[in-house]
């Protein structure tokens, strides 16, 4: 959310809040005194007890450009989300390093396909305790060739790309192709 939108937001808020504190208040004192009279502002007279189809449709449109106005300023608000990239801090005796997690799955993702070409990837997510969990199309006859040939790629290249030891790759099977005969 931009600043320019945060202030648009609490100025309404404020704005609505302080008109539905007057209306309780204002029911409250007629309901607690039966004697009190509130004279309702001139223009709301007009508007109430005299309706046109000039002022009833002015206060229409009025309403619809609000409400109009405020959807699409919800409708941009939720288009503006991006996802931020998921960093991990490792620390060592030398320094720091942040590590770019979305970044890393998309370089072993790209290896992956291209150490094992008969596989689909489909999703690629590098879990706790360097665990790789990748969904995948893959043919039905070498189902558990797959997992050790994508251990074998992905492990060293995950040690070379951060440093860190992968300890199983887990497979699920997305779709099987049974090859044509």
């Amino acid at each position: 959310m931009t600043a320019a939108a945060r202030v648009v937001a609490v100025l309404v808020g404020l704005l609505l809040m302080v008109l539905v504190a007057t209306a309780l208040v204002r029911e409250v004192v007629i309901a607690a005194d039966h004697t009190v009279t509130w004279p309702i502002v001139g223009w709301w007279a007009r508007l109430a007890a005299e309706p046109s189809w000039t002022t009833t449709g002015v206060a229409a449109l009025v309403c619809a450009a609000l409400v109009v106005g405020l959807l699409a300023l919800v409708v941009w608000q939720g288009g503006v989300a991006q996802a931020r990239p998921v960093l991990v801090r490792i620390e060592t005796e030398h320094g720091a390093t942040s590590l770019d997690v979305p970044a890393v799955e998309r370089a072993l993702r790209h290896r992956l396909e291209e150490a094992v070409p008969d596989i689909r990837v489909r999703h690629f997510e590098l879990g706790k305790g360097c665990r790789v969990r990748v969904d995948v199309d893959v043919r039905a006859a070498d189902l558990v060739g797959v997992q050790a040939r994508a251990f074998a790629a992905l492990a060293p290249d995950l040690e070379r790309l951060v440093g860190l030891r992968l300890e199983a790759v887990d497979v699920v099977t997305a779709r099987l192709v049974i090859p044509a005969e």
